[in-house]
């Protein structure tokens, strides 16, 4: 929303500070079912859906309608024709005219007091046709969501729901080149868990691939993150560090007390490449070869280290250490199939503890002093580097990263307005 004063509902996000330990771009996602700081909306903010039947719920030019198979009670709706939600939506030039990078604005064609929930990217880091999640908020409880592609950009799917802790909400979210993976948050704390080919938006599948009951998150416990691959699904609950996986004949908790070669809690980042899985627990790497497979550590890092982030595709492993210094380290290594065959290396000191983001064999990193991006090449090539704009923080989570382009969030310094900038690798100097 480029030149617009607005503000983010929950200061999500990350302004360029350094990522927490186990923080691995949580704290820059909506959580669907948490109530923003304004008074109460009636459940009439918008006509309520018929019963939770995928019935019409409106005669506007979107054609909102009832998520299905949902309880009655729910609210929780999606535009038969997302691309009408917004008002305008395209990729502007870079906002110090150097011609480096691009701007996602957004013109929403309605007022609304507080426009930007957050800019998350919740894709697969690697996508070659990226797409990532934006939202806004009315200033009473409404908040609508929209998954964007960024080639275009085009609105591939929408959301809306009155946010509220007796309302169903949308919570995390994650994509691939090809498929949306997303959660529906039920009153109570159940969860549902959907997927559903990009191709097959805007319409919203009929019934959940699994469900993760109260008994099974029970109190304060949520889903923190979320991962998809062609044959697996994947998502962490925190507090606790456990991990719930799944594919079509399998339904595992894994995790902390469970992997007792291994123990350790979950950090919030994971990865699934097919159906193998890498997780971080404290100061170690671990991997099991299948969803059920034995799990074994690949890595350990040295005592003062603990690891901030994990990352994996078909071709590399790629973590991020921090330590209490708040300085970090780039590692990875070359996917193998035992531990054994493993080799890690170090790739580069880092000038801050910040997560890394993989894709295509390109590592990037955010720094501070100045605001820039750092990108690894794991494949041989040069370390390259961009210089934000002046008067521009980045979140140290990126969009998307491959050999084309860099999608990352950024936030004005003077009004707290987040977007995404796309910057081609043109645009980085080698240092």
């Amino acid at each position: 929303m480029c030149g617009d004063d607005a503000a983010p509902v929950d200061g999500s996000v990350d302004g360029g500070a350094d990522g927490g330990a186990s923080d691995s771009g949580a704290d820059a996602e909506v959580d669907a079912r948490a109530p923003v700081d304004a008074e109460p909306s009636p459940r009439d903010a918008f006509v309520d859906a018929p019963a939770g039947d995928g019935g019409p719920v409106d005669g506007g030019v979107a054609g909102w309608r009832a998520v299905p198979g949902l309880p009655a009670s729910c609210d929780l709706q999606y535009a038969e024709r997302p691309e009408s939600v917004l008002e305008e939506i395209r990729w502007a030039p870079c906002p110090d005219g150097s011609g480096e990078c691009e701007v996602l604005s957004v013109e929403l064609g309605r007022r609304v007091e507080r426009q930007i929930v957050s800019f998350t990217g919740y894709g697969a880091n690697g996508a070659r046709e990226p797409s990532f999640l934006i939202g806004e908020d009315d200033g009473s409880r409404l908040a609508q969501l929209q998954l964007v592609r960024a080639e275009g950009p085009s609105v591939l799917a929408a959301w809306r729901y009155t946010s509220a802790l007796d309302n169903c909400g949308l919570g995390q979210v994650t994509t691939s080149d090809r498929e949306l993976g997303f959660e529906v948050g039920l009153p109570g704390n159940e969860s549902r868990l959907y997927r559903t080919p990009l191709a097959a938006l805007p319409a919203m599948p009929e019934s959940p691939f699994a469900t993760l009951t109260v008994e099974e998150q029970p109190g304060a416990v949520a889903i923190q993150d979320m991962r998809l691959s062609p044959e697996a699904f994947g998502v962490v609950l925190q507090p606790g560090g456990v991990l719930w996986l799944f594919d079509e004949d399998t339904r595992i908790r894994r995790g902390g007390p469970l992997e007792p070669g291994v123990p350790g809690a979950v950090i919030n980042d994971f990865a699934l490449v097919g159906t193998r899985v890498f997780w971080g627990t404290g100061r170690q790497i671990v991997s099991a070869p299948t969803l059920e497979g034995p799990s074994e550590a690949w890595f350990e890092a040295a005592e003062g280290w603990f690891m901030n982030s994990i990352a994996a595709d078909d071709e590399f492993v790629v973590w991020a250490l921090a330590n209490d210094d708040r300085e970090g380290e780039l590692w990875a290594g070359a996917v193998a199939e035992a531990a054994s065959d493993f080799a890690p290396e170090r790739v580069d000191r880092l000038p801050s503890s910040n997560p890394a983001s993989l894709g295509e064999g390109l590592v990037a990193v955010y720094a501070v002093d100045p605001d820039r991006v750092l990108l690894f090449d794991l494949r041989g090539g040069p370390t390259r580097s961009w210089n934000l704009p002046d008067g521009w923080l980045g979140a140290t989570t990126f969009v998307w990263v491959n050999r084309r382009d860099v999608g990352l969030i950024a936030t004005r310094t003077t009004v707290s307005m987040a977007t995404v900038f796309r910057v081609p690798l043109s645009s980085f100097d080698p240092l």
